[in-house]
């Protein structure tokens, strides 16, 4: 297996552990989580009545805390957290089907709420009048990652990369365990397993981008992985690797196809690796139902854009990349990881996948790392973040139009809800 070149290897290790320990404290995806297009439908009514959900962390003098808000539209304005569903932050939350389900790392069980018409939670009921709640401690889970899938109203999972490494079915309905099976998920020699927070349906299949990493060697797998479940028979997990690309980022469809990001680990790759040291970052395809990534097509965003170092990858599926690339006037390996993330060192840019051509999002300054695109309703939203100040929403090609919504703290999760 393809590992990585050794190189600023105390650095490495300890830029590495701090991502681990945001992530670990209720983070969806490396630095601050993936609230980019993609996952699980939720379904529910037409653009009319659209409402959406929306997950924040905030910092507090006593500890973190996450708040689950339902917004009744995109324009919606500063949003009021003292209506928020307020969960520990230790809390992983998904949407489904009109409801919120809340995974608690403190006790190791999920409860779920229902969501009023008029954006009020309660906790919900199974059909015997008891709480909706279910407990996965029997199964030796002691947190969770960020890895849920609910596929339809009587099955969802759970992979466990934290503790198990197993694979969890349940019954989001009647709140049950259902059954489990070897994930397959961890990579020996390497002590964490980064599986992403959002899954890509289609046809029967389910996809997720992965990566390993070692924060005692500064080690990582140097390959572009997906993994799949059928959903035909769901007792295994099939894993597609490719070294052509580092660090697979995103994932997202266009024309029946799986397409993945690599961006050799965004900024913490950038903030270490020497200029030619890692891949050029890149775009790699999977028809489904192939064993392997289509060896004869690959985009290459570091010959075709001229672009070497980026953080970040979204695509709503129409041949456009949004991602972040580095500004600075210096190699970004002499900035440090914890300025290069904190420092105004990224420009969102627009790539076409076609042609190469990057278009700078001018209406939009340099910012963190932490600042991110999603696509809600098939368009480019901009989580804007500035150290200190509220979270801003804006679209993406329309920022003189004003902000959407404003919220306290980090955005984690934002999506359609019903």
């Amino acid at each position: 297996m393809p590992r990585s070149p050794s190189f600023a290897r105390d650095r490495l290790g300890y830029g590495l552990a701090f991502l681990i320990v945001i992530a670990a404290c209720g983070g969806e995806s490396g630095t601050r989580g993936d609230p980019g297009a993609g996952g699980n439908s939720t379904g529910g009514g037409g653009e009319g009545s659209a409402e959406y959900f929306l997950l924040t962390r905030v910092n507090q003098p006593s500890g973190r805390a996450m708040y689950a808000s339902i917004l009744p539209g995109l324009d919606h304005g500063p949003v009021d957290l003292g209506e928020a569903l307020e969960l520990s932050g230790f809390s992983r939350v998904r949407a489904f089907n009109g409801k919120l389900y809340a995974f608690d790392a403190e006790s190791g069980a999920a409860t779920r709420y229902t969501v009023s018409d008029d954006q009020r939670f309660a906790i919900d009921e199974i059909e015997d009048g008891s709480p909706a709640r279910l407990g996965f401690s029997n199964f030796g889970i002691k947190s969770f990652s960020n890895a849920f899938l609910f596929v339809n109203e009587t099955q969802a999972f759970y992979f466990d990369t934290f503790s198990t490494d197993l694979v969890i079915e349940f019954n989001p309905t009647a709140m049950t365990l259902t059954g489990s099976f070897p994930g397959g998920l961890v990579r020996t020699g390497y002590d964490q397993t980064n599986i992403g927070a959002r899954f890509l349906m289609i046809d029967q299949y389910a996809v997720v981008p992965i990566s390993w990493t070692d924060t005692s060697t500064a080690d990582y797998v140097a390959t572009q992985a997906i993994a799949i479940l059928d959903l035909r028979d769901p007792t295994s997990v099939q894993i597609i690797e490719d070294d052509r690309c580092v660090g697979t980022s995103s994932v997202f469809l266009d024309d029946g196809y799986v397409y993945a990001v690599g961006t050799n680990f965004g900024t913490l790759g950038a903030s270490f690796a020497e200029q030619g040291q890692l891949p050029s970052p890149c775009v790699l395809r999977w028809e489904p139902g192939s064993d392997a990534f289509d060896p004869g097509y690959i985009f290459d965003i570091g010959a075709e854009a001229d672009l070497e170092f980026l953080t970040g990858a979204t695509s709503r599926g129409d041949g456009t990349l949004v991602t972040k690339l580095y500004v600075g006037d210096r190699p970004p390996s002499e900035v440090g990881v914890f300025e290069l993330m904190q420092g105004s060192y990224w420009q969102l840019a627009v790539i076409d996948l076609v042609t190469g051509e990057t278009e700078i999002a001018s209406d939009f300054p340099p910012s963190s790392s932490n600042t991110t695109t999603l696509v809600i309703d098939g368009e480019y939203l901009v989580a804007d973040t500035v150290r200190n100040e509220p979270t801003r929403i804006y679209r993406l090609d329309d920022r003189d139009a004003g902000e959407l919504f404003s919220v306290a703290g980090d955005v984690f999760r934002f999506e359609r809800f019903r």
